[in-house]
């Protein structure tokens, strides 16, 4: 699977219990330490959901993209990007590993959103400025590749 900005993949167990859900791949990000030292390639993701709780709740309504319900045959409800909650960020390897073993697997290409999650993460309330700036890098990283 290529992971530029806009992949989604379908990640089973992915959360304690057993909880299967689509993510929003944003890239992959090559950290540095403090001291500028390499670390491991991490993979950028967000949470794609079809709660509808957070769409009446302040200010996490404005943190998500909705995807509207036929956009893509995979998503059989309107489901929404939550650019709120956190930046998930597995290393590299371990993400190719779970890919591999057939717990995540490519789902479809919905790039259209990330313009709308730019201008989240450009004025995100909820989320770290460490966790922005990562995923903001992330993109932009991408886009220069693509």
């Amino acid at each position: 699977m290529r992971l530029v900005p806009g992949t989604v993949a379908y990640w089973r167990e992915l959360f304690d219990g057993g909880q299967s859900k689509f993510v929003y791949i944003l890239g992959v990000l090559d950290p540095v330490d403090a001291r500028g030292n390499r670390l491991p390639p991490e993979v950028l993701w967000f949470t794609i959901s079809s709660q509808t709780k957070w769409t009446r709740l302040d200010p996490h309504c404005q943190e998500m993209v909705e995807i509207p319900l036929g956009t893509a045959t995979y998503l059989r409800q309107r489901s929404f990007i939550q650019c709120f909650f956190e930046v998930g960020r597995p290393p590299l390897q371990d993400f190719r590993y779970l890919e591999g073993r057939g717990y995540i697997n490519w789902r479809g290409q919905l790039p259209q959103f990330l313009p709308q999650i730019v201008e989240i993460l450009e004025r995100s309330q909820l989320l770290s400025v460490y966790e922005t700036e990562d995923a903001l890098t992330a993109i932009a990283d991408e886009r220069l590749e693509a």
